[in-house]
């Protein structure tokens, strides 16, 4: 889980998504061997309707799967019409 502190304005949110993607397709490399990482997420903004991290979670949750059912690698903001985002 990520947590961004003081933002309810998605475009943070999607700017710091795709730094995160962005970092993991670069690769790690272990015993000579290059691995390539790729990911899905589901993200929640909290705002004030959000009274709670269960609430929270599951908005994040539920993201993440349909990013993962959008064929993975990319993001989902929780109730968004946007497709994946990022690939």
């Amino acid at each position: 889980m990520v947590y961004i502190k003081d933002t309810t304005d998605a475009s943070n949110v999607e700017t710091r998504a795709t730094e995160i993607m962005a970092q993991l397709k670069t690769g790690v490399d272990y015993d000579r061997i290059r691995i390539l990482i790729t990911a899905s997420i589901g993200i929640a903004v909290i705002d004030e309707k959000i009274n709670s991290f269960s609430l929270a979670y599951n908005q994040a949750d539920s993201a993440l799967y349909q990013a993962k059912s959008n064929g993975k690698n990319c993001y989902i903001i929780y109730g968004s019409d946007t497709e994946c985002s990022v690939r």
